[in-house]
């Protein structure tokens, strides 16, 4: 990010190798020392940076580190500062979670920016917010004035200072706006380097996906890094920025659908196949009751079965039973009676002056005899 710092007329320098930071002390000690530096080169401002963003040596800082380092940041000669601020924040901004050394220092660079900035709160507003594009874009013409950058009479200080406001711009959009604002303010910014009015006929082209976002702050950031950013680039930028926005937005487009699609028919095949698992149940429900039903006919036909052999086993008990309990009955009838007719007989043959005590006899043996056939 920061290599590009020195690109322009003259040949890039080999940058001094990143001394090693060992602690945290030790890092504030190394920044401390480059911003007393009186006479700071494009060499001193990229090992600054460097130093910071160096993502093998992060450091977590206590309030008082915290301080140190954002006075050094802060401090750091005019000439550069707003270069080393821009370097700074993208780096913070393109990191997955951000820097660790920046953590609570980000912010504060951010209200610095504003304040030198010395926008009002309303115009603030539309800046961070996404909101008065037409008054967004008319400042930042007045603040540049694109035309005169182009001419090779202004002075390189006035020329450095026009992108110094951009890139200040730049990195207060980058620590305080929402995401929608900075991917439309740098596409502003892009057509006033370009003296464009190609971004009036983008409707809907920002991207969406933080990291489309990344990818644009990236290359416009590289951009600045420059010594004189060129007008040319900002227009190839702001045609390529769209087209790929564009493209990003019909490929999210397409994986929304996609995925829409394929959530949609998860959930199809989902119910199916808990349809399917709920008939599979009902049909194992079914046979297991099929089967017990089954069973218990079985067993019903084998109790039947049982049964009619014991109603037979019964049935020709009783009978002969019946049949033994019948002649007995008869025998002791036959028995009774035979009994019975003796004494009648004997009634019958006794002396002829006794017949009036032999009928009285012989009639209640004749009502005697009635009795047991009554029975």
């Amino acid at each position: 990010m920061s290599k590009n710092i020195a690109k322009g007329s003259h040949p890039q320098k080999k940058l001094k190798s990143i001394p090693e930071i060992r602690s945290n002390d030790d890092l504030c000690n190394q920044l401390n020392k480059l911003v007393k530096q009186t006479n700071w080169k494009v060499e001193t401002a990229e090992l600054f940076i460097n130093i910071i963003t160096n993502n093998k040596k992060q450091f977590q800082l206590d309030v008082q580190q915290q301080t140190l380092v954002t006075k050094a940041i802060l401090e750091c000669p005019i000439k550069y500062s707003a270069i080393v601020h821009l370097a700074i924040v993208s780096a913070n901004f393109y990191a997955e979670n951000g820097l660790r050394t920046l953590d609570g220092i980000v912010s504060k660079i951010g209200d610095f920016i504003s304040e030198n900035l010395a926008l009002t709160d309303g115009l603030k507003e539309n800046i961070l917010r996404n909101k008065g594009d037409n008054k967004v874009s008319q400042f930042i013409k007045e603040q540049v004035n694109a035309k005169e950058i182009t001419q090779t009479s202004i002075k390189n200080q006035e020329v450095e200072q026009k992108f110094d406001f951009l890139r200040n711009l730049i990195s207060l959009l980058i620590c305080q706006g929402e995401t929608s604002a900075i991917a439309s303010r740098l596409n502003l910014i892009l057509e006033v380097l370009s003296d464009s009015n190609y971004y009036q006929q983008l409707t809907n082209t920002q991207p969406k996906l933080e990291s489309d976002i990344k990818n644009r702050v990236k290359v416009v950031v590289e951009l600045f890094q420059l010594t004189k950013p060129s007008t040319i680039e900002a227009k190839r930028l702001l045609l390529y920025g769209s087209c790929s926005q564009l493209l990003a937005n019909q490929q999210v487009q397409e994986i929304n659908y996609l995925q829409n699609t394929l959530q949609s028919e998860r959930k199809s095949r989902k119910e199916i196949d808990d349809y399917v698992s709920q008939l599979e149940q009902e049909r194992e429900a079914l046979k297991q009751r099929l089967a017990d039903a089954n069973n218990q006919l079985e067993k019903r036909q084998n109790d039947i079965e049982q049964e009619r052999e014991l109603y037979a086993q019964l049935k020709t008990s009783s009978e002969v039973k019946i049949s033994q309990e019948r002649e007995a009955t008869l025998y002791n009838i036959n028995n009774r009676l035979e009994h019975e007719l003796n004494k009648l007989e004997r009634c019958l043959n006794g002396s002829a002056d006794s017949f009036e005590e032999n009928s009285q006899i012989g009639l209640r043996i004749i009502k005697k005899i009635r009795e047991q056939l009554t029975e």
